[in-house]
Parts: structure tokens; C-alpha cells; sequence
């Protein structure tokens, strides 16, 4: 994480650092990201639908190898603004910089919670979106193309895949 490591709230100007992505940082670059990633990174669609992370579970993670993509499937939101599933599409991934094993764990483990996350652009003009994990993990994909879709949902609680973990090979 650049901005938003686990130890960042606790440190000597955590508050600085969240004003320098959100003020500074975003920005500069949602000019340059992709239309559905601008939206993501404000946090809310351009319907005013809430598109946070924060405290999400995940139902499943999809990666395909020959199409470079990772679809990542969550329950989103909390009691104040409701809930929804969120799935997100990366398209264009770099599957050499992809730590599978780490995205395996972190959808194969019920308790495992996105906690925050930050948006960058890497030189060459590809997006990275980093996100920081419940308990203690840093996960990260470059991409080239997102896209989102957003369900609205009664609750938290949902059905676990029977195997939330899958690889197109």
C-alpha cells in the first residue's frame, strides 16, 4: 500500500495521508482512469449508489489465466447504508505481478474482511488498485480495464460458494 498500510491510522500523520490521497492524490489521476474506476474511486456511481469496500466479506474470487482477468465478488456496505453485493471486474491483469496464493487465502477464509483501499496509475498508464486486508494482508492488481456492478441486498449475510476460490486454467 502507498497510502494506506495497517499501521497508517495509528502513525504520526495519518490524517495528512488521508487528505493527501483524497485531495491531492485522486484527484490528479481521475481524469486519466477508466469511466466505471472513476466512479469506484469517488465511492458512489453516478446514481448515487454507495461503492466502498469498507468492511466487505468475500463471496468469491474468479481469475482466468488465458483472458487475464480477476472478478472479485462481495458483500458490501453496513446497517447506515444498506447493503449490496459488489462485483468487480479487472480486465487486462497482470498475472506476473499477481499473487494468486494471497487471493486464494483471502477467498477461501469466511472471516477475511477488505478493511480500505487506494487507486493509483502505474508510468505506462495501467491502473493499480491496492487493498488492504483483515487480518493483516496487502493484495494488489494492475489492470488495464474494470468495470463494477452493484446489487442491492436485505443484509450480510449470504451463502458461501462451495468453493469461493475458482481458476480458469
Amino acid at each position: 500500500m502507498k497510502f494506506f498500510a495497517h499501521d497508517w491510522q495509528a502513525s504520526e500523520g495519518a490524517d495528512e495521508l488521508v487528505v493527501r490521497y483524497r485531495e491531492q492524490h485522486l484527484p490528479a489521476i481521475l481524469p486519466r482512469l477508466p469511466h466505471g474506476l472513476a466512479e469506484f474511486a469517488r465511492g458512489s456511481s453516478s446514481a448515487g449508489e454507495p461503492l466502498g469496500i469498507h468492511d466487505a466479506l468475500v463471496r468469491r474470487v474468479v481469475i482466468g489465466i488465458p483472458a487475464a482477468r480477476l472478478g472479485l465478488e462481495l458483500r458490501a456496505g453496513d446497517l447506515a447504508q444498506g447493503y449490496a453485493d459488489l462485483d468487480l471486474e479487472f480486465r487486462g491483469v497482470d498475472l506476473m505481478r499477481l499473487d494468486r496464493r494471497a487471493w486464494e487465502h483471502l477467498a477461501r477464509e469466511p472471516r477475511t474482511e477488505l478493511l480500505y483501499d487506494e487507486i493509483d496509475l502505474e508510468p505506462d498508464g495501467r491502473c493499480v488498485w491496492r487493498v488492504l486486508v483483515w487480518p493483516k494482508a496487502e493484495l494488489e492488481i494492475v489492470f488495464r480495464e474494470f468495470a463494477w456492478r452493484r446489487a442491492p441486498q436485505p443484509n450480510r449475510e449470504f451463502t458461501r460458494a462451495p468453493d469461493p476460490y475458482v481458476e480458469h486454467s
